[in-house]
Parts: structure tokens; C-alpha cells; sequence
């Protein structure tokens, strides 16, 4: 494999954490497999202990597959996986560590909305007007508001953040359609460790 200078130095740099910011079409999966066929010829890293995380299962299998026709069968002991089914692999691993009686599971979209349905009838308080008319559609939108709320990792703290200025906002709105998308965004943040303890 060809190299550039940048290339080089990344895929050569001592053994030591490494930042290596590229953007596409830069030669990133080519320097990471020459760093990794480095670090396992020239530093005698046993290939067990590379771990290599993508966002797709063929970018994995596309790693150990480069890897092994660049430095043989052992190219192919590497771990290589997606991000989801490493920390899922882990949580299964380390369930009882992290507070579970038996390894968790990931649910799909229906089963989350079948959960929240069964919990709606008995949810009070909704300031949403349009929550309490179409729940099919207030589930909905509340299964999008609570993805986003977990990929942005809200904690407590953040919530009760978050409400405040959703409160503070409200008082200045008067349009009814803006009041009422804040009355979802409301209700979903305040929902949202009730969510997560019904998940579990």
C-alpha cells in the first residue's frame, strides 16, 4: 500500500493513543490497516487485542478482510464490530455490573411502542392537547422525542434544564400551533425517565 506523508505518519506513530481527524475519501480504512498490520508485525501486538469499531458491519468485515490479505490468516483475529454489537456484546458480558438480574436485550420499535401504549391510558397531566387526541401520533412522536433525547445522553440535570427554558419559552408564545409543539416537547421531557425505567 501506497502512502502518503500524513499516511505515514499516522499508521507508523509509537504505540500510544492517536487522534487522527480525516475526512472523506482521505485514505482512512487504508491507514488504519496499516496501522494495524504495524502495530502486529512491528510491535508484536498480539491481533486479539486490536479492537476496531465502525458504524457498519460491512466496514467491519471490509477491516479483517484488508487486514488479512495484507498480513495473513491472523489479520482476521482482530475484533472488529459495529459500536452497537460491541456495547451490546458488553452489557450482555457485564449485565449483573451494571444493574441488571439477566442480560438485557434491545427492542425493536414495536415492542417500544407497545410499551408506551400500555402505559398511556395511566399517564396524567398531559399538556399536550393533541397527545390526548391522536395518541397513535403522540406515541409516535414521542418515541422521536425520547431517540433524541437518549443519542444527546440527557441526564437529570439536563432535563430539569430543559424544562425551565421550554417554561421560560412558553410565556412568550401566543401563536397556538408553537404552543402546542412546546407542549409535546414538554411532556416528552418530562416522560422521559419514566421511559427509561419502563424500558428496563
Amino acid at each position: 500500500m501506497k502512502l502518503n506523508k500524513s499516511q505515514e505518519k499516522a499508521a507508523f506513530h509509537k504505540p500510544s493513543p492517536l487522534l487522527i481527524m480525516a475526512g472523506a475519501g482521505t485514505g482512512k480504512t487504508t491507514t488504519i490497516i496499516e496501522r494495524m498490520s504495524y502495530l502486529i508485525r512491528e510491535c508484536k501486538l498480539a491481533p486479539k487485542r486490536v479492537l476496531a469499531l465502525t458504524f457498519s458491519n460491512k466496514s467491519a468485515e471490509h477491516l479483517k478482510f484488508e487486514l488479512e490479505s495484507r498480513i495473513g490468516k491472523e489479520g482476521a483475529l482482530i475484533n472488529a464490530s459495529t459500536f452497537h454489537s460491541f456495547t451490546q456484546k458488553l452489557n450482555i458480558e457485564f449485565y449483573k455490573e451494571i444493574g441488571y438480574k439477566r442480560p438485557p436485550r434491545l427492542i425493536d420499535y414495536s415492542e417500544v411502542y407497545f410499551l408506551i401504549k400500555n402505559k398511556f391510558n395511566s399517564l396524567e397531566k398531559l399538556q399536550s392537547s393533541e397527545f390526548r387526541r391522536n395518541p397513535y401520533e403522540g406515541i409516535s412522536s414521542l418515541i422521536g422525542l425520547f431517540q433524541q433525547l437518549q443519542e444527546e445522553l440527557y441526564d437529570e440535570k439536563m432535563l430539569e434544564n430543559q424544562l425551565s427554558e421550554l417554561d421560560k419559552e412558553l410565556s412568550f408564545i401566543e401563536d397556538d400551533k408553537e404552543r402546542e409543539h412546546l407542549y409535546q416537547l414538554i411532556d416528552a421531557v418530562k416522560l422521559f425517565p419514566l421511559y427509561l425505567s419502563w424500558k428496563i
